[in-house]
């Protein structure tokens, strides 16, 4: 809920994952009261350079949001084709390497 449009929403998304095809890309956003697509102009992104390579994009949304209520939501989009799949990954096994978001918004 924003009550007056003049502080700048932050949040960030770190998303982890591979392909299964090297070529074939992977992209993470932030959507502004949508489901379906990236509203930060910055989404992650990230090529796998060989087949099953790892790596990780983040996606930056900083901007002014209209007063009223509003949802971001966290998205993934995986290109396909050539038998490739796209696995995306909460952690990659380990502790210290994880997906997720932190954002900020004063209140």
């Amino acid at each position: 809920m924003v009550g007056v449009s003049e502080d700048v929403v932050k949040l960030y998304f770190t998303a982890h994952g591979s392909h299964s095809v090297a070529g074939y890309a992977r992209a993470n956003g932030v959507g502004l009261d949508i489901t379906n697509g990236d509203s930060s102009g910055r989404p992650g992104f990230h090529a796998s350079p060989t087949n099953n390579a790892g790596g990780a994009g983040t996606a930056y949304f900083e901007k002014l949001v209209a007063a009223g209520f509003h949802f971001l939501q966290l998205v993934e989009y995986s290109e396909t084709g050539g038998g490739s799949t796209a696995t995306w990954w909460g952690d990659v096994g380990v502790t210290y390497v994880q997906s997720g978001a932190v954002g900020y918004m004063m209140g």
